[in-house]
């Protein structure tokens, strides 16, 4: 199962970390496909931002395990500057849609 997820807001923002985990076991879970400027930390299944350039959106595809079960939500930070950022985002994957938004 592949979820696309996509970061976009009213103001452009320079960086972002997000996290894939079980809702069961609250464990990192699934992988994160290569995107152009990202960079992805498999050892924690998150992906973050890779250059420091202004964005007004970010669009990045998350695989399950292939033997995953069970419910998965994402996790992270939008940073808009230093002094402005968003901690704690958190999105419960739909049940059916391959589509998810955070929205910062």
């Amino acid at each position: 199962i592949n979820f696309t997820v996509t970061i976009e807001g009213s103001e452009p923002f320079k960086g972002f970390f997000i996290q894939a985990r079980s809702v069961e076991h609250d464990n990192w879970i699934g992988a994160w496909e290569p995107a152009p400027n990202t960079t992805i930390h498999p050892e924690c299944s998150s992906i973050t931002h890779g250059d420091p350039e202004f964005k007004t959106r970010a669009t990045l595809l998350w695989r399950a395990p292939p033997d995953a079960h069970g419910r998965v939500y994402f996790t992270g930070t939008v940073l808009k500057n230093y002094g402005t950022f968003w901690s704690n985002l958190i999105a419960e994957a739909p049940q059916d849609p391959s589509q998810l938004q955070i929205l910062g």
